[in-house]
């Protein structure tokens, strides 16, 4: 843990440097301060690592003096480089402009990395007068703007080491970021914010609005002042990708100043108390005004854990701004495992590439041959690799591998070294070749003798390479890129090779069609099927099957019809179906069957006060909650819950921060049984976005997976979906499946999980990278439903084709594997 360079601004303009020696312990030892600027009369100022100092210069607003216009000036970015840091000596280059417009930008900090972080002031919604209609906010003429602003911009400043005027973004990396009263970084894209503090207060009811004390007001307590880590986990190319928040302590608010220099070291500036005398003579000496030192023991992984605070300075609250000038050369170190396989990165960068799941763009053979001539000591060889063969054929049933004797096959095993690497094994990109090391000690298998390597294990990660299979992030896992000697497929493998190997061919029923994607659901021993008829048939048919296979002849729903796809939801004793009206008619509809096999004539009941121009989702989480999004090309989101006192659905509410152009999916997440959204964006936004709700809805957070590079490189890259339609979502109680559409002319299905992985023996509930279905194709969004073991998908077909399609994935539902 290094030293720490704070610099101060004090109250006549002056910068001061300091360098905090016992910044390792938190003891009160310093050097400095040396005075080492004047006339620093910035708006903010900032510390950008080794040296670097960012200033936004004060904004002057245009102005008529003397009769003559005088423009705004000001709002610039400066850049400085302090060339005398590490001694605090009075040695600079600069200032250069490096950016304009920054003025009007709240809580601008670097994050390292040439990073820098803003948040666009906030606008709340509004009526705009319309002066061509007569005065009146309520009159039709006039425009309602909705709320803007209050964006995390991402920006990376290319011209950082040279202070030249070179940029990467803006990108909006985060929504409603303008709650904070102090925003920091903490390198290594973790970044703290403080929330606003809000003191208790009575809520008055109107009709005791001459007294806040009357029973009849609510007392809402004070809140905010929480410390909150978020880490960003798409710092490096702007991503809105995002772990946390994560409250991390409390207390913190109406600190004068508060900044990280990296390595978990936080410092804060008390308020300071001026000294009083009392009416009976009493004093009260001044307090306050001490520079307290802070160790975030939790900053790799979100936890509480702390040590201090410990007062390191005293008469601190007197300097204008503070800042570090650590962040940016300070790490933290994340130790990594050897290196153990020699199988090739990923390509790097945006859009959609190959992936744990779709590595093999050939066509993929379910019987594959190998062979070997090669031998290693101390193992029989072929023995060993038929049992890993075996190992992927149980798991995978639709694969077979068969020895042959000699070349041509399908996979040659061989051996070789690998001189000045670590690697133990090693598989062509194609996967037609596995070698393994002939330095290593092998032994065949578990239980190993100390000092040895189990063949066995390392022959298992190189077949789920040369069957298709990338590198997966999770510790537990076979296909982990560091070598753990596992001889055991986790679900996560299993499952990733089934997406390959495993869905049946898609099949049509023929006796039905549909212009929008049907609506499945598994109702304890019977699958649902509901759909909106072709064109201008807006009848909802319905339709159900014992087995997922054989489905009864369709009938209409007498009494009902709709526009888009209805929705299903089964509680456990009765099915629920939701809509929206026939063309026209934007209104929602819903009904309830305990006969899961018919509905009574006329169910419809419509559900007041509420629209939209799409189906809603309803599901149960645990009891009926409904989703949908606004009318017509209105992108706002709402939701209600079912009230089964008075049998009606509650009023609606709004979700803030966010929208879609499409119906977004729900479904109680696996585990906690928490509602989750999944939606894709506004307009002409393609990505696929995700919350929970808890007391509120949290903040969204796009579906994305990570991808692990080679040793010491970790994550290497961050990759998402697109898809021009909502989602359909289904879970087990274990994982959440979601199905989409591609985006744009891509009219492919593709796929992901979310489920609980172990990363760096942490757990985190993360999605799995993308598989695309292959051979199929839909015009809308699909549905998805989990029926015994199995996963049922369900689709019309392509543009032009409203045939409804089926296809189904055996899985691994055994969490013991």
């Amino acid at each position: 843990m290094s030293d720490q360079f704070i610099y101060g601004i004090q109250p006549d303009n002056r910068l001061s440097w300091f360098k905090h020696l016992g910044a390792a312990n938190g003891s009160f030892s310093w050097l400095g301060p040396n005075d080492v600027g004047f006339g620093w009369s910035f708006k903010h100022v900032f510390g950008g690592g080794d040296g670097i100092i960012y200033a936004i210069e004060n904004v002057v607003e245009a102005t008529t003096a003397n009769g003559h216009f005088v423009p705004a000036s000001g709002g610039r970015l400066l850049w400085f480089r302090h060339t005398g840091q590490p001694d605090g000596t009075f040695r600079w280059e600069g200032p250069k402009t490096v950016g304009t417009g920054w003025g009007g930008l709240q809580h601008v900090f670097y994050g390292g990395n040439g990073i820098i972080y803003a948040v666009e002031p906030f606008v709340a919604g509004h009526l705009q007068a319309n002066f061509s209609q007569p005065a009146g906010p309520g009159h039709s003429g006039n425009t309602f703007i909705p709320d803007s602003g209050g964006h995390l911009l991402w920006y990376r400043h290319l011209g950082r080491e040279d202070g030249s005027f070179r940029w990467e973004g803006a990108k909006i990396v985060g929504n409603r970021w303008d709650g904070f009263e102090r925003l920091f970084a903490g390198g290594n894209g973790i970044i703290y914010g403080i929330e606003r503090f809000v003191a208790g207060h009575f809520a008055i009811s109107s009709t005791h609005s001459a007294n806040p004390l009357k029973s009849g007001n609510n007392f809402i307590p004070a809140s905010g002042g929480k410390l909150r880590w978020y880490r960003h986990l798409g710092m490096q190319n702007g991503s809105f990708k995002w772990e946390g928040p994560k409250i991390v302590g409390s207390g913190w608010s109406g600190f004068l100043h508060a900044f990280s220099g990296g390595d978990g070291i936080i410092y804060l500036v008390e308020p300071f108390v001026e000294a009083r005398i009392n009416i009976t003579g009493k004093g009260t000496p001044a307090s306050g005004g001490h520079l307290r030192w802070y160790h975030h023991l939790g900053i790799n992984d979100g936890t509480f854990k702390w040590e201090g605070p410990k007062p390191v300075g005293n008469g601190w609250h007197g300097m204008k701004e503070l800042f570090t000038g650590n962040i940016g050369v300070t790490r933290i170190p994340v130790p990594a495992p050897e290196r153990f396989c020699g199988f090739p990165d990923p390509p790097r960068g945006a859009g959609i590439h190959t992936n744990a799941y779709t590595l093999k763009d050939r066509p993929r053979k379910l019987s594959l041959t190998w062979t070997t001539a090669a031998s290693l000591p101390n193992v029989n060889l072929q023995q060993v690799i038929t049992r890993a063969f075996a190992v992927w054929s149980n798991a995978v049933p639709a694969l077979k591998f068969t020895f042959v004797n000699k070349m041509p096959a399908d996979i040659q095993i061989t051996v070789q070294s690998f001189p000045g690497t670590s690697k133990i094994g090693n598989t062509l990109g194609d996967g037609s070749q596995i070698a393994f090391d002939t330095v290593t000690n092998w032994a065949a298998s578990n239980p190993l003798p100390a000092g040895t390597t189990s063949l066995l294990a390392v022959a298992i990660h190189e077949i789920g390479h040369a069957i298709g299979l990338l590198h997966n992030i999770s510790d537990a896992t076979v296909m982990s890129p560091f070598n753990r000697n596992n001889e055991t497929l986790f679900t996560e493998d299993i499952n990733a090779a089934r997406a390959l190997y495993s869905w049946q061919p898609q099949r049509q029923l023929t006796d039905r069609g549909s212009d929008c994607g049907p609506a499945l659901c598994a109702c304890a021993g019977v699958m649902a099927m509901a759909w909106k008829g072709i064109g201008a048939d807006d009848q909802i048919y319905y339709s159900t099957s014992t087995d997922g296979i054989n489905w009864t002849a369709q009938k209409p729903i007498p009494g009902i019809g709709t526009s888009d796809s209805p929705s299903l939801a089964w509680d456990g004793t009765r099915l629920w179906m939701a809509w929206t009206g026939v063309p026209g008619d934007t209104s929602l509809y819903y009904a309830t069957t305990t006969n899961p096999f018919a509905w009574p004539d006329n169910p419809g009941i419509h559900i007041d006060g509420v629209g939209s121009s799409n189906g809603p989702s309803i599901a149960m989480v645990p009891g009926p909650m409904l989703t949908w999004k606004g009318i017509g090309k209105q992108s706002d989101v709402f939701f209600s819950t079912y009230n089964f006192n008075s049998r009606h659905w509650e009023p609606q509410q709004h979700i803030d921060r966010i929208g879609s152009s499409d119906r977004p999916a729900l479904i109680a997440d696996a585990g906690g049984g928490l509602p989750l959204m999944v939606w894709k964006g506004i307009e002409g936004d393609s990505n696929l976005f995700a919350a929970n709700k808890t007391n509120f809805w949290n903040d969204q957070q796009m579906v994305y997976w990570n991808i692990p590079g080679n040793g010491g490189a970790g994550i290497i890259d961050t990759r998402s979906p697109g898809s021009s339609c909502g989602p359909g979502i289904t879970s087990d109680g274990f994982r959440v499946f979601l199905a989409w559409r591609g985006a744009g002319d891509d009219s492919g299905i593709w796929f992901t999980q979310r489920a609980l992985d172990q990363i760096g023996g942490e757990n985190f509930v993360e999605w799995s990278s993308q598989g695309k279905v292959p051979g199929v194709g839909t015009s809308h969004r699909p549905a998805v439903a989990i029926f015994g073991d199995t996963l049922y998908m369900a689709w019309k077909g392509i543009k032009g084709d409203t045939g409804i399609w089926m296809t189904r994935l055996g899985f691994s539902t055994d969490f013991n594997h």
